[in-house]
Formats: C-alpha cells, structure tokens, sequence
C-alpha cells in the first residue's frame, strides 16, 4: 500500500464524463481505472486498506454527485471524492465540497489536470489512512487502562494535583504517583501537557469509530 501503481480511480457514472485519453493516461501512470455504475457496485468494490480516489459524475437517471457522497458516508473517510461536472460554477463547488467532495472538476478534463488530481486525490488518501492508523493506535492505549488508571486519569484532566486526588479518590499519594507512572507509560506520554492533547483527541475519535457504520471488510 502506498506506491501508485498500487492504487485506484473508482469512476462512478462517469462513461460521459471521461474520455479514451483520459482513462489511457491514468492507465499509463499505473492506476487501475474501475469503471462502476452504482453506489453499491463502488461500497461492495471499496476494502479497509483501498488507496486511491473516486470521480463521480451525474448518473444518466439524474442522480446527482451529491447524493452519491451522501450514500457512501463513513467511506469517505480515506477515499477523497473528486466531482466531475460539465460545468462548474462558485456555488455548485461551494456544495458539493460542504457535501464532502474533495474536489471538482469541469469534464471532459485534460489528461494533465486530470492526472494531477488524481495524484493529489491518491496523496491525500494515504495521509488519511496514516491519521487513521495514529487514531486508531490512539484509541488502543487508552482502552488498555484499567478502571483505577481512568479514575487517575479523570482526575488528571480536571486539573487536580496528586493530593487532590488521593483525597478524592481516598488513597494515598503513593498509589497516586505508582497509577499515573502506569498511566503515562500505556499511553506513551512524558507530560500533562502531553496528556490533555491525547485525552481531547481521543475523547473526538473514538465515539466516532464504535458508532460508525460501514462496508469496510
């Protein structure tokens, strides 16, 4: 995962959209070109560790690319969505990026401007999936902590000292400093600082991967 060749260019709905060259010229760069011609085709094609990007055009029955980013959902977590349309104008582009589009493009494209989203779009899928694996490591450590590290650690992020917290917590402050040592080496972290970085971003993240629902196999 990661080389180029290794990636690939869904295109939804998108026969009108791009022409021979175009898809010759992804083809020449080492990206495999999947033509799809509905969402469920793209959910059931897209795996956990697929890198690459997606185009998506207005299907022949009028779905609009609005609606396909709305459908894939949690999908579009690592695979950056690039809107082809015959024409663009500042609020069709300001709609679809709110919708979750990575980016648009008039269509047909050259195969340079084509090309370079692409690459761009492929860029940015593996630094999504390099945040996701920080994420998903972060989420580790802290469910590895054990119900008398969370009450430490509950403690640490209201900002108490440690003998605040052995008199709320009536311990002494030798089990105090022995669970936050212990605390502080399963999360990896050398400072509070350190610590509130990691519990905020934690505290974002993990609800949203227990909750999420998705294809991914």
């Amino acid at each position: 995962m990661g080389a180029k060749g290794q990636a690939t260019v869904f295109a939804v709905f998108c026969e009108d959209a791009l022409s021979t060259s175009n898809v010759e010229s992804l083809q020449a760069a080492d990206y495999r070109v999947r033509h799809l011609g509905s969402v469920e085709e793209l959910s059931s094609q897209i795996r956990s560790d697929t890198v690459g990007c997606i185009l998506v055009n207005r299907s022949r029955d009028g779905q609009e690319p609005e609606e396909v980013l709305q459908a894939l959902g949690p999908q579009l977590i690592l695979l950056p969505v690039v809107v082809l349309s015959p024409f663009i104008t500042v609020d069709y582009a300001v709609s679809v990026l709110k919708a979750g589009a990575w980016s648009a493009l008039i269509a047909p494209c050259e195969d340079r401007q084509l090309l370079q989203n692409a690459a761009e779009a492929v860029e940015e899928s593996l630094r999504r999936y390099e945040i996701r694996a920080q994420d998903l490591e972060l989420i580790q450590r802290f469910r590895s902590l054990d119900a008398d590290e969370f009450n430490i650690l509950e403690e640490l992020v209201q900002g108490r000292i440690s003998k605040e917290i052995a008199l709320q917590l009536d311990i002494s402050t030798r089990t105090v400093d022995r669970r936050k040592r212990a605390l502080f080496d399963k999360l990896e972290i050398d400072s509070l600082a350190d610590l509130l970085l990691s519990y905020l971003r934690w505290q974002q993240i993990d609800g949203s991967f227990r909750n999420s629902r998705n294809n991914f196999r």
